[in-house]
């Protein structure tokens, strides 16, 4: 019996069982590098509660290729992950034996350890992680382009030293071509020779509407205002040996600023080493290999300019001076994955970090932009209010008391007053006419009782994809040729909502033989980016309205009751930018440029159009917001999820002395609550709010919290977002 003891039993017939093979260990023991052989790793892909630096082995192998900033592959339990070397030391407080790192994935720096210190600052802003703002900063790797960038510089024929020091007295002849451009707002000089005196001044400025032309030294007339003159700024910075970044919301605009560059002698960046000034472009709407390159070329210092959408918002620049966030309110500042950034936020924290000076312009201004110049941490510049009436267009507005007087007591979509001025402005060129909703007819209802028109399948509603058309549901695209009212029985539709196509059909039939060109994101042509200066209707849903070089001599807003539409917390502030921006297209009323706002708008943004105030409007709300507790200056958190996930998180987290928690609440999935990205499946919200004081104290509880659920595996049930735009 003993003799058998520790044996395999067999079956008949059956392979006896084989002894579990060992790895062997290779001949010769693995040689590490001599000076500084352990490498600070950040890897990606872990969990929150695994968020920090791992230290890696460094094999002799890949020394010379080992330094800070370049993307490495390294053994994370049973996973291989792509990681970033941040520093190299001597020391390790790791007690067990070190893995080494298998390979070396790009030779070329690509994060630098200063920017790994931005990228956690902006992280704890934000209660999340350093891998997800890495993810947001560096773009997916291009072997190819990697390849070809590092032997175009292999010579380091464009790449600055690092011992050069800026020359702050360095002029340029065009200094006086940007004071003139700047000295139409108050303090604009002032900020302009802070800037170029490399200060540090940050402020907050309300760009006038208009073009080149309103300017007398202007490079071109067809130069919109506000980009002439971040141009002229980042061109003074660049002559003085500092970079600037331009961040934008929408590739038009990246478009608009690189046509200034071009026209103001900034090339675009080669990399071939001749002397100039340069600029590069990053955004998610070029290529991989294009966008790798002008990451690449970030953050080497190849650029004197980067422009870009809200990614380049995160772009390592080593010798910036200015940082530049256009039109703030635009909704495409804000991220939309994890930890959900605004470009505005990332800005600021880098202008504090990097001290570099920054300029948040706009044509509306945002309530947390006032807010800034509320406490003193920024400066306002702006126009005086006869600037400012001379050069925006003539405003009038038509509320439905008007536009029935106006038509003889009809209700009609425009009143005679606005025909005649379409018919009017058709013979001095362009007219935009700016439609809230696209498509044909996007909502139907009943002819008889008004009812709103549902789909019989998902209970979606109907709409019309063309005239003569049968009803389709906009949800899930069943045709209802057969639809009947369920509250009265009829058969036949009416149109309740009409969007862009359908205008376009209409002012078709009213201004024969006049060109039409429609504008949108779900039109036939798509989005337009340029029309020519000669008589046509243009018609363009928000944000699609194209442009054009001297200006549209008139602009009509049809449709303004929609704006009463919604309660969120910044109704009025995006109402009233969609205004600003399209009339801003417009003519100044020295050259007879008007614009019409037709139909019953909400209040507020309807008296800031007119009047052109936007400034008012925003101090206006920050102080019925200071009395209601809401941000800006109140810091507000969102924890989302399963009932007794969110208790016992509030429960458990350790809040600020300020706090307050508004909730738990039940919010219904299909009303839209969570709206929000990475809010999924939760059943009950919270609001939790802090005194701004204390604001970063609650991201630092918030993050804490995260890590002890992430690594109790309870972190799916409850999600955390802090400044939740969309659930306010």
């Amino acid at each position: 019996m003993s003799a058998n003891t520790g044996e395999q039993l067999t079956f008949p017939e059956l392979p006896e069982p084989q002894p579990k093979k060992t790895a062997q260990k290779p001949v010769g023991a693995i040689k590490y590098a001599e000076k500084d052989p352990i490498a600070a790793v950040c890897v990606e892909k872990l969990p929150p509660h695994l968020d920090q630096l791992f230290d890696y082995a460094i094999p002799e192998k890949f020394d010379a290729d080992i330094r800070p900033g370049v993307r490495v592959k390294v053994r994370f339990g049973a996973q291989v992950l792509d990681g970033f070397v941040v520093e190299r030391k001597s020391t390790t407080t790791h007690e067990g034996k070190l893995s080494p790192i298998k390979s070396v994935v790009s030779k070329t720096e690509l994060v630098r350890p200063h920017d790994v210190a931005l990228y956690t600052t902006i992280a704890d802003y934000y209660a999340g992680s350093l891998q997800d703002i890495l993810r947001l900063a560096v773009p997916p790797r291009h072997a190819k382009t990697e390849k070809a960038f590092l032997e175009a510089h292999a010579s380091d024929t464009c790449l600055p030293h690092e011992s050069d020091e800026p020359d702050t007295e360095t002029s340029d002849p065009r200094t006086d071509e940007t004071e003139h451009i700047w000295q139409q707002y108050n303090a604009g000089i002032p900020f302009v020779q802070r800037v170029l005196a490399q200060q540090q001044p940050r402020a907050v400025w309300a760009a006038l509407p208009g073009f080149g032309k309103l300017v007398a030294h202007s490079a071109s007339a067809e130069t919109p205002h506000w980009a002439q003159a971040l141009v002229s700024l980042a061109r003074q910075v660049a002559v003085r040996g500092k970079q600037t970044l331009i961040v934008v919301p929408t590739i038009k605009d990246v478009h608009r600023v690189r046509d200034v560059l071009l026209s103001e002698g900034v090339r675009a960046c080669d990399c071939s080493g001749d002397k100039g000034l340069t600029f590069v472009e990053l955004s998610h709407e070029l290529t991989a290999a294009q966008r790798y390159m002008g990451y690449l070329q970030s953050v080497h210092g190849c650029a004197d300019v980067v422009v870009g959408t809200r990614a380049a918002a995160f772009a390592p620049m080593p010798r910036v001076g200015l940082v530049v966030c256009w039109d703030d309110a635009d909704s495409a500042h804000q991220e939309l994955h994890a930890p959900y950034p605004h470009t505005r936020e990332v800005l600021s924290l880098r202008s504090e970090f990097e001290s570099c000076a920054l300029l948040i312009g706009g044509f509306n201004r945002t309530v947390h932009a006032q807010s800034l110049l509320s406490t003193g941490w920024a400066q306002d510049v702006s126009g005086s209010r006869d600037v400012v009436r001379q050069a925006a267009p003539l405003v009038t507005a038509f509320d439905e008391l008007e536009i029935q007087r106006d038509s003889g007591g009809k209700h009609g979509r425009l009143p005679s007053r606005v025909w005649q001025a379409i018919r009017d402005g058709l013979n001095r060129g362009p007219v935009l006419i700016q439609v809230p909703r696209s498509g044909y007819v996007p909502a139907v209802a009943c002819v008889q009782c008004r009812e709103a028109a549902r789909c019989g399948q998902c209970h979606g509603p109907l709409g019309l994809a063309s005239g003569g058309g049968v009803p389709q549901c906009t949800w899930c695209g069943a045709l209802a040729g057969d639809w009947a009212c369920g509250s009265c029985g009829a058969h036949r539709v009416r149109a309740i909502r009409i969007g862009s196509d359908r205008t376009a059909e209409e002012l078709g039939r009213a201004f024969p033989g006049v060109t039409i060109k429609v504008s949108g994101a779900q039109s036939k042509g798509g989005v337009i980016e340029e029309v020519p200066a000669r008589s046509a209707l243009v018609i363009a849903t928000p944000g699609a309205e194209p442009f054009v070089a001297s200006g549209y001599v008139l602009a009509v807003l049809l449709d303004a009751q929609l704006s009463l539409s919604g309660n969120g917390l910044y109704r009025d502030q995006e109402t009233l930018s969609r205004w600003l921006r399209a009339c801003a297209l417009v003519q100044s009323r020295h050259h007879g440029g008007k614009a019409f706002l037709v139909g019953q708008g909400a209040a507020v943004p309807t008296a800031g159009l007119v009047r052109w105030d936007p400034v008012g409007v925003a101090q206006r709300e920050l102080d019925e917001r200071r009395e209601l507790r809401m941000p800006p200056l109140w810091r507000v958190a969102a924890v989302s999820g399963e009932r007794l996930a969110v208790e016992a998180f509030l429960r458990e987290v350790q809040l600020p002395s300020s706090a307050e928690v508004l909730g738990p609440v039940d919010v219904a999935e299909e009303s839209g609550a969570f709206s929000e990205p990475g809010v999924f499946g939760g059943v009950v919200r919270a609001i939790v709010r802090v005194e701004l004081r204390q604001g970063r104290e609650l991201a630092r509880a918030l993050k804490t919290m995260n890590r002890i659920s992430s690594a109790k595996r309870s972190l799916g049930l409850v999600s955390v977002i802090l400044d939740p735009k969309e659930l306010l």
